[in-house]
Formats: structure tokens, sequence, C-alpha cells
């Protein structure tokens, strides 16, 4: 018969299978979802990105050093070149 559903079950409600029966539903309406090794690949990048500083601290240690020893030498016109490049897109 058209808009009647067929596969209900009826079961007395009372406070004792009220109980039970919200239980039934709720561990029989449990949906597992499988992620993708495209996905898992991005999700472990991400957590890896997170835990990664933008800068190399190590190199700048190393680079303060050299300058403060007279050791390395900058040469500001070519530094200040290259940042303009960089910046307008000519590198």
């Amino acid at each position: 018969m058209i808009g009647k559903i067929h596969n209900s079950v009826s079961l007395p409600v009372n406070a004792e299978n009220r109980s039970h029966a919200s239980k039934t539903a709720s561990s029989t309406m449990t949906k597992q979802v499988e992620l993708s090794s495209e996905v898992q690949s991005l999700q472990n990048a991400k957590a890896d990105l997170q835990n990664t500083s933008d800068v190399d601290m190590d190199k700048v240690a190393k680079m303060k050093q050299l300058l403060q020893s007279g050791q390395a030498t900058v040469d500001l016109d070519q530094l200040a070149g290259t940042m303009v490049d960089y910046y307008q897109g000519n590198q």
C-alpha cells in the first residue's frame, strides 16, 4: 500500500525497555567511515607541518655567529636588489 511502512516493529514502551531500545538503536546505527590513502596522507602532512617551524633556527644562529665574527660579509646592495627581484616576480 502506498504511504505505509511495513518494516516497523512494535514494542511495548515502559521505562526498562525504553532505555534498552535506545541503547540498541544507537549501537545498531553506528556507521564507519574509511578514509582514502590520499586523505590520510594529507592529514599526516598537515600534522607534520604544524609541528615544523617556518624558520631554521640553527641556520639563523650559525649566520649570526658568522656575521658577528666577521667571517661572513653582506653586500647590502646585492641583497636589496635580490629582494626587489623576488617580490616583483623577476626570479
